[in-house]
């Protein structure tokens, strides 16, 4: 007999062993053996020589040894698979008629439940995360005390503004869909250990100050609990323009100008567009504008579009131009 513990799906074997001493038996000697919640007789059970057996089932059976048996030690041998209603210990008793039970008659053995808990990290590229950021999470489902008896399913919802990044997910020991809520099932039987899903989950442009989301499905030991938050840090765009020129000027006189964007705290999310239009008496000087980082569009005598493209990077770029004061300027240009 396994001494344990054991696990749900183990095969037991046990045996029952009658003594006949001093004389031919009298009387039939009839051992009814039940098996405790937890065991289910295997198909096959139960042989032994000398034994005819009767009402064989999950349950037990009754193995009867004939009136007249010569004395000897015979012996009953059957296995028993441990279900999954078992609790923390399963047990069979025989009961004989025609015999006593000088040994031990009953036995219970200790059974190992599996323990199951989940845990969940994420890891941004940078903190705090921008849009367009990937973030990494992992989902680790660790087994202990026995291999698992049920599937185990984990739900992973995806909060606003994360999205999930298509091929992303390995999960060897689990089969997942590819969509949000991410649903992940570890099968019946998983082995003693750490099993994990990893992922991808991109940061949209509707992400607020923070991306979370949650997973469930199996107990979470940890006191965060199964729900990650990343810091999501969204662009600040300052535009500010100034000239050399501090007057008063004459017609014909070439002014300088600069404008300056200062990109703070993420990339940006989409083109910054300046659209200068020169006031009447000014007229752009060929050639402007210039700047590092921009296109310009639609230049003319009297104006120009500058472009700073979506994600650019935190930092200053500035636009500089010249524009002729021309005989149509009236006391003031601007």
């Amino acid at each position: 007999i396994a001494t344990g513990p054991v696990e749900v799906g183990d095969v037991l074997d046990y045996t029952l062993t009658v003594t006949v001493t001093d004389a031919n038996t009298l009387q039939p000697v009839e051992l009814t053996d039940v098996l405790g919640t937890g065991l289910a007789l295997v198909s096959g059970s139960p042989a032994g020589a000398g034994f005819t057996f009767s009402g064989a089932s999950a349950s037990g059976f009754t193995a009867t040894l004939p009136a007249n048996t010569a004395p000897g030690t015979y012996s009953v041998t059957y296995q028993a698979t441990v279900t999954v209603d078992a609790g923390t210990t399963v047990g069979n008793t025989v009961t004989p008629t025609g015999a006593t039970c000088t040994g031990t008659c009953t036995t219970t053995t200790p059974v190992a439940k599996p323990g199951v808990a989940l845990s969940k990290t994420a890891v941004a590229p940078r903190t705090p995360a921008q849009v367009n950021d990937e973030i990494s999470y992992t989902l680790s489902v660790v087994v202990t005390d026995a291999k698992t008896v049920t599937a185990t399913t984990l739900t992973d919802t995806l909060g606003t503004g994360l999205e999930l990044v298509a091929g992303s997910i390995v999960a060897p020991d689990f089969s997942c869909n590819a969509a949000n809520p991410l649903v992940c099932t570890l099968p019946a039987g998983a082995a003693i250990g750490t099993h994990t899903v990893t992922y991808k989950a991109r940061v949209t442009v509707d992400a607020g100050t923070s991306v979370s989301n949650t997973v469930s499905g199996a107990p979470c030991p940890s006191e965060a609990g199964c729900t990650t938050t990343t810091p999501v840090a969204k662009p600040s765009v300052d535009v500010n323009k100034s000239t050399s020129a501090t007057g008063p000027v004459e017609v014909g006189d070439v002014l300088d100008y600069t404008l300056t964007v200062t990109v703070t705290d993420a990339n940006t999310l989409q083109p910054v567009e300046l659209t200068d239009v020169l006031g009447t008496g000014l007229a752009l000087v060929s050639g402007s504008p210039a700047g590092a980082g921009f296109t310009f569009s639609g230049a003319s005598a009297s104006g120009f579009t500058a472009t700073l493209p979506a994600n650019t990077a935190p930092g200053t770029y500035s636009v500089t131009y010249q524009a002729t004061v021309t005989v149509d300027a009236g006391t003031t240009v601007g």
